[in-house]
């Protein structure tokens, strides 16, 4: 159903109503609010057409955001086990409601990394890019590989206030002949971004859940992840390796092992496929999400 919204609040009240109309017309009897950004709207629309809703969670700061709405929820998917435990200890959300259901992702058979030894190495690297210090600090890591005669290339996703100022330190770095800058990237072309890459860079992280990351993961690459990010598929040494943020000599020590270890970074790769394999496919998300529907839809 499109809809076009409006900021002016007649109109918007007239939208809501119409939307809610078709709700009804269509015998819709549940809505979910995929984010907790878009909570608001929907227990709006879902009280309009008179039907229940349920959220989903992909942030641990999600608990205190939720608030009475997160309360009045048939149900809360909590996307990872910290956020469900976030979750669980608000008092105003009744903690039956609230189910773990991890986000599932299609996985490679295989690594797909270093596959053409011809190539120049393709390094991604994304995150928030409004943090100078942690962009810095891989800048500079990529420029002490390009000093030691690693033939790296890197394409840097998303956008922020600091990017005028990371330019500068590319270019003070002469690392322009091997960066770009790519931009903000539409979620559809990540899964194809990171299968012709060969190592993924989380700069840095919030609380959230690093979506990027456990694509880049599903795509058969190594991950390397600044600061302490959410998420059941980050085992620092097992499906991926942390540093910290603004850590630049760590960071170019594990990206200088994985580049002369071909072989140990497969294996830490098929370690994460194999994770993912158990725990975030497809499949079992939809299951899981198909259940609690029928299950909120039967009470409501």
């Amino acid at each position: 159903i499109r809809y076009h919204p409006s900021r002016v609040w007649a109109l918007r009240r007239k939208t809501l109503a119409g939307l809610a109309g078709q709700f009804q017309k269509r015998k819709i009897k549940l809505l979910h609010a995929l984010q907790a950004e878009s909570l608001p709207l929907t227990a709006r629309l879902a009280k309009a057409a008179n039907v229940g809703y349920v959220v989903s969670s992909y942030s641990a700061a999600d608990a205190r955001r939720l608030g009475k709405l997160g309360a009045g929820a048939a149900a809360v998917l909590a996307a990872s086990e910290n956020i469900h435990e976030e979750l669980t200890r608000r008092k105003d959300i009744d903690p039956d409601r609230i189910h773990l259901v991890r986000p599932g992702v299609t996985q490679v058979d295989r690594p797909t990394c270093f596959r053409n030894p011809a190539h120049s190495v393709a390094i991604v690297v994304s995150g928030r890019a409004n943090n100078f210090v942690a962009f810095e600090a891989v800048l500079r890591a990529l420029a002490e590989l390009d000093r030691r005669d690693y033939d790296c290339m890197c394409y840097i996703l998303g956008t922020g206030r600091s990017e005028r100022r990371l330019r500068a330190a590319a270019e003070k770095l002469r690392l322009l002949n091997k960066l770009t800058f790519a931009g903000d990237q539409p979620a559809s072309r990540l899964a194809g971004i990171f299968h012709a890459a060969d190592i993924y860079i989380c700069a840095a992280t919030g609380r959230a859940l690093e979506l990027e990351s456990l694509l880049a993961m599903a795509a058969g690459i190594p991950v390397l992840i600044a600061g302490e990010l959410d998420g059941d598929f980050v085992v620092d040494g097992k499906t991926s390796l942390r540093f910290l943020v603004g850590g630049k000599n760590v960071l170019t020590g594990k990206l200088t092992a994985l580049l002369d270890d071909h072989q140990a970074a497969a294996a830490m790769v098929q370690r994460a496929l194999s994770h993912l394999r158990k725990n975030h496919t497809v499949t079992n998300m939809a299951m899981l999400t198909a259940g609690i529907y029928r299950q909120v839809a039967d009470v409501t």
